[in-house]
C-alpha cells in the first residue's frame, strides 16, 4: 500500500526524520519498501472543474475547456487530454506554475 507521509503525520507526528520514521514502522512490522520524495507544486497547481468543453477550432486533438478554479471567473484552457469531459475535477496548473519536469506554464 502507498501512503503519504504528510497524511500519516496528520494522525501522528513524532519528532523523527522521514528515514527514522520508515525504520520505526518497519521495526513495528509495517515494512517500508521504499520512500519516494514527491516534488512540491506550490500554490500554482489547484483543483479545477471543467464546466464546459468544445473542440478546438484549429486542432483535431485539442479541446477548449471552461474551468472553474474558484477564482470567481472561469478560465479558458486548451487541453489535449482524451479523458477531458464536462464536470471532471482535476489538477490545474495555473500560469506561472513550474512542473516537476521543469516545464513552465504560460499564457498562449
Amino acid at each position: 500500500m502507498i501512503i503519504s507521509e504528510s497524511w500519516l503525520r496528520e494522525w501522528v507526528s513524532p519528532d523523527l526524520t522521514t528515514a527514522e520514521l520508515a525504520e520505526l514502522l518497519t521495526q513495528a512490522g509495517l515494512e517500508v519498501e521504499t520512500v519516494t520524495p514527491q516534488p512540491m507544486l506550490g500554490d500554482k497547481v489547484v483543483v479545477g472543474k471543467i464546466t464546459a468543453i468544445k473542440k478546438h477550432p484549429d486542432a483535431d486533438k485539442l479541446n477548449l475547456c471552461q474551468v472553474d478554479v474558484g477564482a470567481g471567473q472561469n478560465l479558458t484552457i486548451v487541453c489535449g487530454a482524451n479523458n477531458a469531459r464536462e464536470n471532471l475535477v482535476a489538477p490545474v496548473a495555473l500560469v506561472g506554475a513550474v512542473l516537476p519536469n521543469g516545464m513552465q506554464i504560460g499564457a498562449r
